[in-house]
């Protein structure tokens, strides 16, 4: 396979030393290769921040239906409370 050179200019110093931990934290031989490893995951994987806003998606709608199920758990309770306050009512829950 042709390869190419991409060089990357005006890197902060910070930035660098970060890819330099990273990239040993990772256990790769260099920054270099940390790097290439990197450019080839975002040219051939779906791109994080799409699944990053699929998963902020998901968790919304979650949030939603948990909300709509703790108001429909609140009107449970409040019904069974009325329901034992009656004269007829049990005085205990079946379990």
């Amino acid at each position: 396979m042709a390869t190419m050179d991409i060089k990357v200019r005006n890197v902060e110093l910070d930035t660098a030393y970060r890819l330099d931990v990273l990239a040993k934290k990772h256990r790769f031989k260099s920054r270099q290769e940390f790097l290439h490893h990197l450019i080839t995951r975002i040219a051939f994987e779906e791109v994080q921040f799409e699944s990053d806003s699929k998963y902020a998606k998901l968790l919304s709608d979650l949030l939603m239906i948990v909300a709509h199920n703790t108001n429909a758990l609140n009107e449970n309770n409040a019904l069974i409370e009325e329901i034992l306050k009656r004269p007829s009512a049990p005085t205990k829950l079946v379990h």
